[in-house]
Order: structure tokens, then C-alpha cells, then sequence
């Protein structure tokens, strides 16, 4: 009997040395790392470091991704990298300050297919909703067009236009009142120059068919008058008195030079 307990004290001794080698080994030492102060140690185990400091590799070519040579993601910009749907890249119009006269033709209905343009009446500047342009660039188009049949009585080129395409991220809307602002002003009978004082006028119903109405008078041989407080420099009277075939007798002058 006595054998069988010494035995049994034996196998009891031996059977609690595994558990504690067990318990040794799947624990360590019960020391905390130096690194990183955790138990078992969360340390990098290439750069040895907590958190890890090792460079972000391309998961295709496992290099750092400033070395990575691999093709970019067709689904992501090019640029910043980001899927298409959270870039900020993408071209919206941009309101050239030093060109743009705020004539308001870019803000017409139907300029723009998602209405991202809108009129600043007091500081006369087209506003861009960025968050809706999408750089169709109809707009830009329009502004050439307008360049084109009102800066000059004979363009021999056409003007550049007072709105431009740049990346999201760049787009600065202009601030302040427009210094560029101009008016319709009656240019003088001079012999086959200037206004003719015509009997069926067409510039003065072209502009009260608007919403500025800065233009009166019907009477024959009189000059059409100009509230230049309500002109917007749209230039439809210039339009409506050279497709009248007359000598063009409307121009466009800066409203600061009045």
C-alpha cells in the first residue's frame, strides 16, 4: 500500500511539472516585453518595433509603394490614388476673374444640364456649385460663342473665354465685386456708323423680352435709352440690332469708364 501512494504522490508531482512547462511555454517567462510593454511580446518581428514602422508595400509587387512600378488601378484616380467616387480631381468650371464680365449668359437656363451655375446679381460673378459640376464644359462653350459676336464688330479670332476647366481640388470662385462689369452704351449716328435711329428697332424688344429691362425707347429717330443700373451687359440688343442688318449702333463699354 505504502508503494501504491508514493506512486500515486509521484505520478501527482509529475503530472502538476507538466502543466507548469505547458503554462511556461505557451506564456513565456511572464516577463513584458521592453518594446512593447505586452505579454506575450506584439512586436514587429522584422523591424522589431511596436508599432510597426516598416513601409507600406504594393500587395501585388510587395515593394514599398514609393517604389512600386505596378500598372494603377483602373478604378482609382491616377492622381490621388482614391477611389473614383471619393476623388477630388475631377474638372468643374472655373470662373476666370480677370476675363469674366458678368454678363450672365452662362447662368441661362438650360447653359447648364445640372444647373451647377447660378447668378451673384450683387457682385455680378457666375457662382459654381462644385458639388454638382461636372465639367461638361457647356458652359465654357456658351462663353465663347457670347466672346465671339460681342467683344469686337469684326473678331478676326475669336477671344478666349472667361471660364476654364481645372481639377476639383484647384477651383477658387472669384470674390469681391466684378471689375470687368459692362453696359450697353448707344454708339452716335456718324453718316452709315453708328445707331440709325431706326423705325422698327429690334435691340430695344430683344431687351425687355429679359429680365433686366434696361433699354426703352421706340420712337423713331431718337436714340434708345440705357439704365445702366439695370443693364447687365447680356448683349442681346447687339445681337438683335446686326441681325437686323443695320450698322452696329450698340456697344459694350466697362461701367467704370461712365
Amino acid at each position: 500500500m505504502e508503494n501504491v501512494k508514493t506512486r500515486r504522490e509521484f505520478l501527482g508531482i509529475m503530472g502538476v511539472t507538466a502543466a507548469s512547462v505547458m503554462l511556461f511555454t505557451a506564456t513565456g517567462c511572464g516577463k513584458k516585453c521592453e518594446v512593447c510593454g505586452k505579454k506575450p511580446c506584439e512586436c514587429c518581428p522584422v523591424c522589431k518595433k511596436y508599432p510597426c514602422e516598416c513601409p507600406e508595400k504594393c500587395p501585388v509587387c510587395n515593394k514599398p509603394l514609393d517604389q512600386c512600378t505596378c500598372p494603377p488601378d483602373p478604378e482609382k484616380c491616377p492622381d490621388c490614388n482614391k477611389p473614383l467616387d471619393q476623388c477630388t480631381c475631377a474638372e468643374v468650371a472655373q470662373i476666370l476673374a480677370a476675363r469674366c464680365t458678368g454678363c450672365g449668359r452662362c447662368t441661362e437656363q438650360g447653359v447648364c444640364p445640372q444647373n451647377s451655375i447660378t447668378k451673384d446679381v450683387a457682385n455680378r460673378w457666375p457662382v459654381v456649385n462644385y458639388a454638382t459640376c461636372d465639367g461638361c464644359g457647356n458652359c465654357l462653350l456658351h462663353c465663347r460663342d457670347h466672346g465671339w459676336s460681342l467683344n469686337k464688330h469684326e473678331p478676326a479670332t475669336k477671344p478666349e473665354p472667361a471660364i476654364s476647366l481645372v481639377k476639383k481640388s484647384a477651383a477658387v470662385p472669384p470674390t469681391g465685386v466684378n471689375p470687368n462689369i459692362r453696359v450697353a452704351q448707344i454708339r452716335p449716328k456718324s453718316g452709315l456708323t453708328g445707331c440709325q435711329q431706326c423705325n422698327d428697332r429690334k435691340c430695344v424688344p430683344a431687351c425687355q423680352a429679359t429680365e433686366y429691362k434696361a433699354l426703352t425707347g421706340e420712337t423713331y429717330l431718337q436714340y434708345p435709352g440705357v439704365d445702366v443700373s439695370k443693364c447687365f451687359g447680356c448683349g442681346l440688343c447687339i445681337e438683335a440690332c446686326r441681325d437686323f442688318g443695320k450698322p452696329q449702333g450698340i456697344e459694350l463699354v466697362l461701367k467704370s469708364s461712365l
